[in-house]
């Protein structure tokens, strides 16, 4: 009678073949994962930047006196749709690009490159604040952000007054 302590080949090959199934199927979840997560943080950045510049806007038309996007003067000043989105994008400069994890996520046009990151720049997940104004009676803000590489856009106008 033979006492062989071990494993046969067939019993390893088993074990080996589930480990790596299992590591297949844990790949594409934790892909999908992180490009979920990516398209929410972008989702995110937007509604953030529009309400803050809504934010910001309703609390000079309250008060003149009022730090409007930080600046103690900017309420009581005379500003325009480019000043709103200046400051809009000095505001929001802690925002990050999920997706080319570039410093700044809110930016006035998407960038050809960004410091510290090697390769293309994508210009999906970056949130665009631009002066949109038709004239200088009608100022806007254009507020829009790439949602996928499909080229689907949300944009937003706020209108100043």
């Amino acid at each position: 009678m033979k006492n062989n302590k071990g494993f046969t080949l067939i019993e390893l090959l088993v074990v080996v073949a589930i480990i790596g199934i299992l590591a297949a199927v844990g790949t594409v979840a934790y892909t999908g994962y992180t490009s979920g997560a990516q398209k929410n943080a972008a989702k995110s950045n937007y509604a953030n930047a529009v309400k803050y510049i809504n934010n910001e806007l309703q609390k000079c038309a309250l008060d003149r006196n009022a730090a409007g996007f930080g600046d103690d003067d900017f309420c009581g000043s005379s500003y325009d749709a480019a000043d709103v989105a200046e400051k809009a994008i000095a505001g929001l400069d802690s925002f990050t690009n999920q997706y080319s994890k570039c410093p700044n996520a809110v930016v006035d046009a998407v960038p050809t490159a960004c410091e510290g990151v090697t390769g293309d720049i994508e210009a999906q997940g970056f949130v665009i604040i631009t002066d949109t104004s038709p004239d200088e009676d009608n100022q806007q803000v254009t507020v829009s952000m790439l949602d996928s590489r499909g080229g689907e856009t949300s944009t937003i106008n706020i209108t100043i007054e």
